[in-house]
């Protein structure tokens, strides 16, 4: 067996260990992915928007929002779960769990950047 071979065999092996670790944990990762996704990001660009801290940069949700108000924002969030739920669906298991980890993964950089820009307008 070559180096390539060997080192192809480890990384795939340790894939799924890491598929196996989240699939064994399917709703906690539901529940982050909607707890970061949906609620986190909801509060923190809420108290950004309405404290000047932050605008919405989405290029979907920029225009809707400013036309709209920041509460179309739940229609926005419910059609990304339905796309994140159609993907956990379609997709055969063990690799379903992606969809939700995708979403919580999306949740935690959009939560932590709202959340730095807060308090770099704070201090």
């Amino acid at each position: 067996m070559t180096d390539d071979t060997t080192r192809s065999g480890r990384l795939l092996a340790g894939l799924d260990r890491l598929t196996a670790y989240f699939g064994a944990r399917r709703s906690t990762v539901w529940i982050a992915a909607v707890s970061l996704f949906v609620v986190g990001d909801l509060l923190t660009t809420g108290v950004g928007v309405r404290y000047g801290s932050i605008v919405e940069a989405g290029p979907v949700a920029a225009p809707l929002l400013s036309a709209h108000g920041f509460w179309m924002m739940l229609p926005l969030k419910a059609a990304a779960l339905a796309i994140g739920a159609g993907l956990y669906v379609a997709v055969p298991r063990p690799y379903d769990v992606g969809a939700p980890l995708g979403l919580a993964a999306v949740g935690v950089i959009v939560v932590g950047w709202n959340l730095v820009m807060i308090a770099l307008t704070i201090v």
